[in-house]
């Protein structure tokens, strides 16, 4: 969805919803990118360099496409400003936006090939949420010279619901895209078995159902004989020498005079009708639909001597588009056929816009036929008004339930009843469309609780906000819809409102308990701005049972009047909460605090200087005074017991180092996302500027790099070294597997990579793991992961890589057989000549 950001004029363009402004996060770097400013870029990557790889918060519509939250080298890929691509590649590929879009696919989309050039080595092969490539993009919109340069990286992708490239290119029509894709990705189905020729044939591409029948076994593929083949093109005469043919159907249900009257065949119809009449496709419709449906009224009128024999005079003039008819028998418009088919529907399919509203006319609220059927979950109906009032808003609001839909459409209707049959088949046009609250479809299934609903929508429109900043999470969390909530907590989980309120806390302060135990392990001891947590919320509103799940998590925080959980209770007059929080927050073994702990928990500096000998010391529960000080929120406190040192050697990086995981879960919040000032040693490595993670990687701490991957995944050391690359030197192979998906493929000064660490120090493991991400790849000089391999001579690495890099030449035009000559390594010489590796020389 774009976000409601108001049109702006820029120098006479209409940019539409452009999301670039400084209330939204926008940076004079996207600017330039976006008017192909290149000499501003320079100027801004050299002096501002922060604003690299930085995203909007909003969404950028360039064009047709919007771009969600990206990045600047985005904007210029799908503007064609093939200098500022060239300028930002090296620092900003491989991020993606929201969509998981990346700057490749926008160049495809917009169909620009010196753009794809520059970002196909680093971005091929990525797909976006709806795992679509880039090749995808450009073959939908038919530009041939983009698809050439895609082909070969990224043929034979299929996306979810099997689609490929070919496929979109056939969908659409583009006749040389498919001839370039054809050799390649011919024959492939997608999950219902549709292969590209049936793509073309349904959307009445002639040219492109030629070229594809060329193809051996296309048309077996799809159950094509003879007969359906002629009738498609409308040869009469091989008709008739096929008409032993008779009566079989292709995958989809149609027979030949089905597509003879789709393709407006009025001989060959003629010929076939007495053979095939009244037979129906998987969807119920016969010929005539067919006819009506692609606008071919004399075939409609001829069909319907033989298929239409239990029609009402009405639905005769609905398929017609005969008005003054319609008026005439409209008292029978709520008769059906023996299709069980109305009036409407008839008119519907027919396209006869005119005729659906004087059947079913849109009502002063704005609320269509269409809506209506949403409502009643009446799928034939859904099905034949989509094409022609899918996407309309009502003008007016309706209330179902407890809450209004505010000019909403025909799928948030159906969504809000649970409708989730209509649902899916209105997903394909008016999904991720919003009411004037901002509401969507997912908001309005998670509200009323209809799992069924969320799940449908959840990958499209999972972590939006409507207009007051409330997710679908949070709807389901207030209303108590635990199937829901469990649903969208992957997607949405920690987000909060502009006012900090998180889902957890929308549920305690509802009571439902419920939804506290499911979404407390993800979101307890989040606070709101006011410093508030979910058990306040509890404690506030009385809820002793949530309270009571909640205290272990929570107890002992203050909000920003220095209020804890039992002065809230206490306060709103929740005596059953106050008794359960007096006592368990006096729980503690006295015995076991030290005078140091008890002095972080309440804040009070002074003390804590006095015993900060007793720093390392630990209660009955496990807890140092560092850990109580961080719970309690006294930053100031946590600077004592646990300083960051002259090297910028954080508390975080220390409790890293020594693997104490319940530190580092308390410290997070703190001080994750700083970096070592100095230079750090790590066993034989050494790091300057590294992070936390970068520390856990280097270590092989996993449970802490699962724990740190979210706040500091893709940051770099002062060498743009990673902390995947640590984790592939030192062999950490569970670290390489958290680490891969969110820094596979980024490279270090000197151009680096993971996988090249792992082959140089021999960790077979991690080679395995990091070769399909990471394999192909080069460092500045040329030299790929086999030639590190060769180098050190790791013979169980080198002959993994060969297969994928065995003919790859450095910058000196040497290959990894020339570099294991000159190391001197026989085995690895061996394996290379005997696989028929190259030399150089």
């Amino acid at each position: 969805m774009l976000s409601d950001v108001p049109a702006r004029e820029v120098e006479g363009e209409e940019v539409g919803t452009f999301a670039l402004t400084r209330d939204y996060f926008a940076t004079d770097l996207m600017w330039a990118a976006y008017k192909g400013n290149a000499k501003e870029v320079e100027r801004i990557i050299d002096d501002q360099p922060t604003q690299l790889r930085q995203k909007a918060t909003g969404d950028v519509k360039i064009g047709r496409w919007p771009i969600c939250k990206g990045t600047a080298l985005m904007i210029a890929a799908v503007r064609g400003h093939e200098r500022v691509v060239e300028l930002l590649v090296k620092k900003e590929n491989g991020v993606r936006d929201s969509n998981r879009k990346t700057a490749l696919m926008f160049a495809a989309w917009s169909g620009y090939p010196e753009c794809i050039k520059l970002l196909l080595e680093k971005e091929g092969r990525m797909q976006d949420s709806n795992d679509k490539t880039a090749l995808m993009f450009a073959a939908q919109n038919g530009y041939t010279e983009c698809v050439t340069l895609l082909l070969e990286e990224e043929g034979c992708m299929q996306k979810s619901g099997g689609m490929t490239a070919l496929m979109f290119a056939a969908e659409k029509g583009h006749l040389e895209c498919v001839e370039l894709l054809m050799e390649r990705e011919g024959g492939l189905r997608d999950n219902n078995g549709w292969t590209a020729l049936m793509f073309a044939a349904y959307n009445g591409h002639t040219g492109c159902v030629r070229l594809l029948c060329e193809r051996k076994g296309e048309r077996d593929a799809l159950g094509w004989t003879n007969l359906i083949y002629s009738a498609y093109f409308g040869d009469t005469n091989a008709i008739k020498s096929s008409l032993h043919e008779k009566r079989r159907a292709d995958i989809t249900g149609m027979t030949a005079l089905m597509w003879a009257a789709r393709q407006g065949h009025q001989g060959a119809v003629e010929i076939l009708f007495e053979h095939e009449k009244e037979m129906k496709d998987k969807d119920g419709n016969t010929a005539v639909m067919h006819a009506l449906m692609n606008k071919h009224t004399d075939i409609a009128l001829l069909l319907r001597k033989h298929e239409a024999s239990f029609w009402t005079p009405l639905m005769h003039a609905a398929a017609d588009g005969n008005v003054e008819a319609v008026k005439k028998y409209l008292s029978g418009k709520d008769k059906k056929n023996n299709d069980d088919e109305t009036a409407l529907i008839i008119a519907a399919r027919a396209g006869h816009k005119n005729i659906v509203e004087l059947l079913d006319p849109t009502d002063e609220d704005g609320v269509t036929a269409l809506m209506r059927a949403a409502d009643r979950s009446n799928l034939p109906a859904v099905r034949a008004l989509l094409p022609l009032q899918g996407g309309q808003k009502a003008t007016g609001d309706v209330k179902i339930g407890r809450w209004p839909i505010c000019k909403g459409t025909a799928l948030m209707r159906a969504a809000a009843r649970g409708h989730a049959g209509a649902a899916k088949v209105l997903l394909e046009k008016e999904e991720g469309l919003r009411d004037s609250s901002g509401w969507t479809a997912l908001m309005f299934a998670a509200w009323y609780g209809h799992p069924e609903c969320v799940e449908l929508f959840l990958e499209k429109e999972g972590g939006l906000r409507d207009n007051n900043g409330w997710t679908a999470l949070m709807f389901a969390a207030h209303s108590g819809h635990t199937g829901c909530a469990r649903l969208l907590l992957k997607k949405e989980g920690c987000m909060q409102r502009g006012d900090g309120m998180t889902a957890l806390m929308f549920a305690a302060e509802k009571g439902h308990l419920e939804c506290v135990k499911l979404l407390m392990e993800k979101e307890g001891g989040m606070r709101d701005s006011g410093g508030w947590t979910a058990l306040m919320c509890a404690a506030k509103y009385g809820h002793p049972d949530c309270a009571r799940l909640l205290l272990e998590r929570e107890k002992d925080m203050k909000n920003n009047d220095r209020e804890t959980a039992f002065d809230v209770a206490e306060r709103y007059g929740h005596p059953d909460c106050a008794r359960l929080l007096c006592k368990r927050t006096n729980e503690h073994d006295v015995s076991s605090w030290t005078p140091l702990m008890r002095a972080a928990a309440n804040g009070d500096i002074d003390v804590v200087k006095r015993y900060l000998s007793d720093r390392n010391t630990r209660n009955s529960e496990r807890d140092t005074a560092l850990i109580i000080a961080v719970r309690a929120g006294h930053k100031n406190i946590v600077k004592l017991p646990d300083f960051t040192d002259k090297d910028g050697v954080t508390a975080l990086m220390r409790a890293v180092d020594r693997n104490d995981v319940d530190t580092v879960k308390a410290l997070v919040p703190l001080q994750a996302g700083q970096k070592t000032t100095g230079n750090v040693e790590i066993g034989e490595l050494s790091m300057y500027g590294g992070t936390a993670l970068i520390i856990a990687a280097a270590r092989g701490h996993a449970e802490i790099v699962e724990i740190l991957l979210e706040k500091e995944g893709r940051m770099q050391d002062s060498n743009d070294k990673t902390a995947l690359m640590f984790a592939a030197q030192n062999g950490y192979t569970e670290c390489v597997t958290l680490l891969l998906e969110e820094e596979g493929c980024m490279q270090k000064s000197g151009g680096m990579t993971a996988l090249m660490f792992a082959a140089e120090k021999g960790h077979l493991e991690c080679v395995e793991l990091l070769m399909e991400r990471e394999g192909g790849l080069r460092d500045n000089n040329g030299w790929t992961a086999l030639m590190f391999a060769a180098w050190r001579g790791h013979t169980d690495c080198a002959r993994l890589l060969l297969e994928e890099e065995g003919d790859m030449r450095d910058n000196s035009k040497r290959t990894a057989l020339d570099v294991a000559r000159q190391s001197g390594y026989r085995e690895v010489i061996a394996i290379l000549e005997g696989q028929g590796g190259t030399s150089g020389n």
